[in-house]
């Protein structure tokens, strides 16, 4: 989470000043660890929500984080936001878009909201997304 994210929120101004020293932070969309892991922006959700694509050789997985949050609902229709969603346009936006990545990429996706293990793909169809769980 990039620091200016934890100041926009007065209650977390003290803990980012308190970490800022000892923890290396980074920009959205910023390359983490050059060739094996990308931070992708997903805006919207919380201030400074990151997912993140991590790469070994040709493989990559997607790793998603909070961006959706059930394996039927957030994938099938990414515009339907929960109240967890700071900015929900945004949050409907970003991960309409994260899902979209996924898809055009056949990315390998890691979801720790999904059932167990929570690893698998994202199709796109005609009126949104579907999930394809790993078996």
């Amino acid at each position: 989470m990039p620091p200016s994210a934890l100041k926009q929120r007065p209650d977390a101004a003290a803990l980012a000043g308190a970490i800022e020293a000892k923890v290396a932070t980074f920009e959205p969309d910023a390359v983490v660890i050059p060739g094996v892991v990308t931070a992708v922006a997903v805006d919207g959700h919380t201030p400074g929500h990151s997912a993140y694509e991590i790469a070994s050789g040709d493989a990559k997985l997607l790793y998603v984080g909070d961006t959706v949050h059930h394996h039927v609902v957030s994938v099938r229709r990414p515009q339907w936001t929960v109240q967890f969603d700071g900015d929900a346009s945004l949050a409907e936006a970003s991960r309409a878009a994260l899902l979209k990545r996924a898809a055009d990429g056949n990315l390998r996706l890691y979801a720790v909201h999904f059932p167990f293990p929570g690893l698998g793909r994202i199709q796109a169809g005609d009126d949104g997304f579907t999930w394809v769980p790993e078996r």
